[in-house]
C-alpha cells in the first residue's frame, strides 16, 4: 500500500536503525533499567530510549526523503496490521512522532546563541572558581 517513495522512506528509517545500531543501544539502556532500577535515571532510559531513537531513524529519512513523505509512509504503516513475528508500527507514540515531523523547523538563531552563551558559561565556569574571594566588605 505504500507509494515508492513512501516505501524507500520506510527503508531509510529502517537503514538509520541498523547504522546506528539502535538494538544495541536499547539493549544497554534496558540492562541498566534492570540491574540498577534504584537509579531514576535508568529507569527511565529504558522507557524513553526506544521512543527517542525512533525520532532520530524519522530525522535520517526525512534528510533523504522529506518530511511529508515519511509522515505519509508512518501514517499508511499505522493503519496495516503487523505480519507474525514483526513489530507494529501503532501506538500512541506515530501520532506524535507524525505531528513532530509535519510541524518541526529548523532552530532559529535565537536558539544557536543561547547555545553558544551556554557552552561558554560552561566553559568559564571552573575557571570562575579558581578566582579568589572579593575583597570588598560590601
Amino acid at each position: 500500500t505504500l507509494s515508492a517513495a513512501e516505501l524507500q522512506a520506510v527503508l531509510s528509517h529502517e537503514r538509520a536503525h541498523l547504522n546506528g545500531r539502535h538494538h544495541l543501544l536499547i539493549s544497554a539502556g534496558q540492562v541498566l533499567a534492570r540491574a540498577l532500577p534504584v537509579i531514576g535515571l535508568f529507569r527511565q532510559l529504558g522507557r524513553e530510549l526506544p521512543g527517542l531513537l525512533e525520532m532520530c531513524a524519522d530525522d535520517a529519512a526525512v534528510r533523504l526523503h522529506g518530511k511529508d513523505t515519511v509522515a505519509r509512509a508512518m501514517v499508511v504503516m499505522s493503519t496495516r496490521a503487523a505480519p507474525d513475528g514483526a513489530v507494529g508500527l501503532g501506538g500512541p507514540g506515530i501520532l506524535a512522532r507524525a505531528e513532530r515531523l509535519t510541524r518541526q523547523s529548523r532552530p532559529g538563531r535565537l536558539s544557536w546563541i543561547g547555545l553558544a552563551f551556554t557552552l561558554i558559561c560552561l566553559a568559564a565556569g571552573p575557571y570562575l572558581a579558581t578566582l579568589p574571594p572579593c575583597p570588598h566588605p560590601w
